[in-house]
């Protein structure tokens, strides 16, 4: 049998049974705490970082340390809303802390060798990619087929810090458009400037909506920005195409 309730062991070894307890001060601590704020009327699911941990080699040896951080991991700091284990210290060779330290005698332990052997997600914290396109300008009129180039206002409204190369600017239909220039205050969030791309106009005559998106790492950070084009075969604009540039002209984002 197993122990439980608040940070109980009972008459269990300290070296077989401890990771199995419940409640408070055990290895399931997070979910006593958790459960304390849901008591308090927190309602959202919070992430769980859980530091500083493990046990002292004073006592136990290295294999049996091991074998309880296995467990751990594999049974309990599996918990979808756990994000960062982190040992209590993992070079320390000198009193009072030598006797957690992951790195002994300057080489580091079976401890140590045993993490880098489990399976582990990379640490990569959840974090909100989002760009706000302000204005676009592109050009009212273009022949069938022809390149444009456009531009657009954007700001890092997000978390992340944007990384040139993985930007891309993709059209209403998801085609990578060419970036010819992004010129930025910052990449960082709250950074801002402006991106210049090229298009192609329709082949087909005709007044288009058509818009552009912003892309980091291959997902979609912005809300998608719309504008008009008229496409047209020749410069020498047909009459019935006249009230429809007129309109572009103005309404360059409608």
């Amino acid at each position: 049998e197993y122990a439980y309730g608040r940070g109980t062991v009972r008459t269990f070894e300290w070296e077989t049974s401890f990771e199995y307890a419940y409640g408070r001060g055990t290895v399931r601590t997070f979910e006593w705490e958790t459960s304390f704020l849901k008591g308090l009327g927190v309602k959202k699911d919070l992430p769980v970082f859980i530091t500083e941990t493990g046990w002292s080699q004073k006592n136990l040896k290295e294999e049996i340390i091991s074998k309880k951080l296995n467990f751990a991991f594999e049974n309990v700091w599996n918990d979808k809303n756990v994000v960062a284990v982190t040992p209590f210290i993992l070079n320390y060779e000198f009193p009072p802390f030598d006797m957690f330290s992951w790195k002994n005698n300057g080489s580091y332990n079976s401890l140590y060798e045993n993490m880098q052997k489990l399976s582990k997600i990379a640490g990569c914290p959840i974090q909100e990619d989002k760009a706000d396109i302000s204005r676009i300008f592109v050009p009212a009129i273009n022949l069938l087929g022809r390149e444009f180039t456009g531009l657009f206002f954007v700001e890092n409204k997000g978390q992340t810090i944007w990384v040139k190369d993985n930007l891309k600017v993709i059209d209403e239909n998801s085609n990578n458009l060419e970036i010819v220039k992004i010129s930025l205050s910052s990449f960082e969030p709250g950074g801002s400037g402006f991106i210049v791309f090229r298009g192609i106009s329709p082949t087909t005559e005709g007044n288009y909506q058509k818009s552009v998106q912003l892309m980091n790492n291959n997902s979609n950070i912005s809300a998608p920005i719309y504008f008009k084009i008229l496409s047209v075969a020749t410069i020498r604009i047909k009459l019935e195409h006249f009230l429809d540039l007129i309109f572009a002209l103005w309404h360059p984002d409608k």
